[in-house]
């Protein structure tokens, strides 16, 4: 049984190793910072963005200015990420269609995280698309000068452009980048965590695509954790893995 654990270890390791590209977190400004992670496999991009917990701060892709039709997500009040636009020096407007979906939106002391993820191509012509052969990316961000939520002037130093680099995942980066996988995905039901020798895994939450929690697991198994959602109909949800230095978000299929 440990062989064929080790065996399923492997295979499932390289294969995502070959999916998979991060920017790694990057600091934006001091008090932001955002890390784009992309799945070749399932199509979709993960956001993870820290800001302020008690103002605005925007997230703009493809620009090094405030240009018009610029593709961006805005954390408009405590509890709403907005996907958004920008229309020139004002405050951007939200698009008719919100395509990401938040699994996180957690604050630690003044620091707020969300994560967010969104296929590469939604179809909408005000987001911006992803390709997985990028290497880099052009960005904005900004974020508020007082302790509010008014989309007002941020001010001169409250906002920056910088360039993401990203990079694939090897062998070496999947104990510390992304530390576990899912078998077997698509799932009749049954949905098996599968994990480094060097994690533990704390926490196992399931949403479905309107971003509703319908199942959490506080787990320190250290052998197979297994997650059980037969009595959900078929269909797309997500998995959000917090473990002792990471937390993710995986797609997952059950048929």
């Amino acid at each position: 049984m440990k062989k064929i654990y080790i065996l399923l270890f492997l295979i499932t390791t390289s294969y995502f190793c070959q999916a998979q590209k991060t920017s790694g977190e990057v600091t934006l400004g001091g008090l932001m910072s955002a890390k784009l992670d992309l799945d070749s496999n399932t199509s979709r991009v993960t956001l993870t963005l820290k800001g302020p917990s008690d103002r605005w701060f925007a997230f703009g892709l493809n620009a090094l200015s405030m240009n018009s039709g610029t593709d961006c997500v805005v954390m408009r009040s405590a509890s709403s990420f907005s996907d958004d636009r920008l229309i020139g020096f004002q405050a951007p407007v939200a698009d008719a269609v919100q395509n990401w979906t938040v699994t996180t939106n957690e604050v630690n002391g003044s620091t707020r995280t969300i994560v967010a993820s969104r296929a590469f191509n939604t179809g909408d012509t005000s987001d911006y698309i992803f390709n997985f052969n990028l290497s880099s990316l052009n960005v904005i961000y900004s974020f508020g000068s007082g302790a509010n939520y008014n989309l007002v002037y941020h001010g001169g130093a409250n906002r920056g452009a910088t360039t993401l680099s990203f990079t694939t995942l090897g062998t070496n980066d999947f104990a510390t980048v992304e530390d576990v996988n899912i078998y077997p995905n698509p799932s009749n039901g049954v949905f098996n965590i599968l994990k480094n020798d060097l994690t533990t895994v704390s926490k196992v939450r399931v949403f479905d695509i309107n971003a509703k929690l319908l199942k959490e697991i506080d787990t320190k198994n250290d052998d197979a954790i297994a997650v059980n959602l037969s009595q959900y109909a078929t269909g797309l949800y997500f998995m959000e893995i917090t473990t002792a230095n990471n937390k993710m978000i995986k797609k997952i299929q059950k048929k």
